[in-house]
């Protein structure tokens, strides 16, 4: 048996952090060896990669061609997937350029985007799409209408170009039509559409190259919604600013904030997750609190017996799921949510029309429910109606 401090070395040698309470060679299977990809869900346009397959996928379904995967980024209509190589590979939509391969053309399998190496992080958004390299600089192609890939024009980009202004990046998130990336000074860059607040300037004027968002910091997390921001801080709590329009950010009502703003009643949270409606937040005992709509179930309200916060009148502030438990991984889709247990499980709730919720049919879930026979995951990515999953 190799010792566990050989895995620890191993990992320090790539600039893996080991956080504690992890164990270094689970760490090491799934960030250095990496696993196979599953996909479900609506595959319109082929955003599941699966060879002669452009229907719903009811079940998990083993993408046949991609290997030693170490992460996956679901977006609308395309995919990105980090290899352990640092290569990245891309499938889908390709409309705006977001898989980077110098066209406009589709893919229908995972293609290799050859203009970029030593990536460590991807982001997928609507048609648009980030990459972090290993130097902490960032990568963007894709559609550039409102200035989400920061870089002083409004072209969209086919390759990926490097934005000049960014350095010591840390990690990015894209939304639907703007981008976040953090420093390793606790820092956010934001840029973009501002339409509602988003960019968190106390505006609404979009910006075109990254801007730092004054006056906020200690900040270890970024992720980016349909219009809505939220970023997790070095003590475990959350601010949200844009779109609130579904009580998504976690407040008593459904206005909208321009200026990052904490959200009350959340303590030592340790992920998040925000889609175009709803969000998901995890603390530190496994324990997964949901807000925003809920028409679906997808916020898990209707397993405490609460109205549905997406009506006119009712929104409510974050609220604890019940039934589930040792939680380590949450994320957000269009309407529909996974949670991923410490025992390699998958939980999922929401809308299931197009077989999202990987139950082996289309029938929503308003209470987490285990998808049967799957284990050994360790990574989930939420996208519009679609599901992408690493084991």
């Amino acid at each position: 048996m190799i010792p566990n401090y050989l895995f620890v070395t191993l990992l320090n040698d790539k600039g893996i952090q080991i956080l504690p309470g992890q164990d270094a060679k689970e760490i090491y299977k799934h960030r250095v060896i990496g696993g196979k990809v599953y996909g479900f869900g609506g595959n319109w346009h082929n955003q599941l990669g699966l060879i002669d397959s452009n229907k719903t996928i009811l079940n998990p379904t083993l993408n046949p061609t991609l290997n030693n995967i170490v992460q996956i980024s679901a977006g609308t209509y395309h995919s990105l997937y980090l290899d352990n190589e640092g290569d990245v590979w891309g499938v889908g939509s390709n409309s705006s350029g977001q898989l980077g391969l110098g066209n406009t053309v589709s893919r229908d399998t995972p293609a290799f985007i050859k203009d970029l190496d030593k990536i460590v992080q991807v982001s997928a958004g609507y048609n648009h799409s980030l990459c972090l390299d290993s130097r902490g600089r960032v990568w963007a192609f894709g559609s550039n209408v409102s200035g989400q890939l920061g870089l002083v024009d409004q072209n969209d980009r086919h390759n990926p170009t490097l934005i000049p202004s960014l350095t010591n990046i840390i990690e990015v998130a894209v939304g639907q039509h703007h981008s976040l990336c953090l420093d390793n000074q606790g820092r956010v860059w934001s840029f973009g559409n501002n339409g509602d607040g988003e960019l968190g300037f106390r505006d609404r004027i979009d910006r075109i190259v990254p801007t730092l968002i004054p006056n906020f910091t200690n900040i270890v997390k970024v992720r980016a919604g349909g219009g809505s921001s939220l970023c997790l801080d070095n003590q475990g709590q959350v601010w949200a600013f844009g779109s609130n329009s579904s009580g998504q950010l976690g407040f008593d009502n459904d206005l909208g904030r321009d200026v990052p703003t904490l959200i009350p009643n959340l303590n030592n949270i340790t992920e998040i997750s925000v889609g175009a409606f709803h969000t998901l937040c995890l603390n530190n005992q496994g324990h997964v609190w949901g807000f925003g709509s809920n028409n679906f179930g997808e916020s898990g309200s209707l397993a405490n017996n609460i109205e549905d916060i997406n009506l006119d009148a009712v929104y409510v502030f974050p609220n604890m799921i019940d039934g589930l438990n040792n939680i380590v991984q949450v994320s957000v889709g269009e309407f529909h949510s996974l949670c991923l247990d410490n025992q390699g499980r998958i939980w999922t709730f929401g809308h299931g029309e197009y077989g999202q919720l990987g139950l082996g049919n289309d029938q929503n879930r308003n209470i987490p429910t285990l998808i049967p026979n799957l284990m050994g995951v360790f990574q989930i990515s939420a996208g519009y109606h679609y599901s992408l999953i690493l084991k």
